[in-house]
């Protein structure tokens, strides 16, 4: 299946061009394709994004996000739509804080 069936776009960032004070939440990895939840009519990525932000009304940490994220993305895209989908976190070195300090 090509990746233009699946969500209509691959980019693929350069490695280590994170700037600083820079923080990437991937609806993917770069070896996958990010894949639609069609009952939710969203990517899968987005609908469990926007599912945790509203739960939480935006009182939630990066750390606690993202393994939302990581754990319900990959369940509900195997479940759904037969393939693993992992969502990724990169940031610059330079951010000497926890994530779980830092908040929307």
């Amino acid at each position: 299946e090509s990746l233009l069936s699946n969500r209509g776009i691959k980019i693929c960032p350069k490695e280590n061009i994170i700037s600083k004070n820079t923080i990437i939440l991937s609806s993917s990895s770069k070896e996958q394709a990010s894949k639609a939840y069609d009952e939710m009519q969203h990517g899968m990525f987005t609908y469990f994004l926007i599912k945790k932000i509203r739960e939480t009304k935006g009182n939630v940490n990066l750390q606690d996000l993202f393994d939302y994220l990581y754990f319900n993305v990959r369940e509900k895209s195997l479940l759904i739509n037969n393939q693993i989908q992992t969502p990724t976190i990169l940031y610059d070195n330079s951010i000497n804080r926890d994530l779980k300090e830092i908040k929307f």
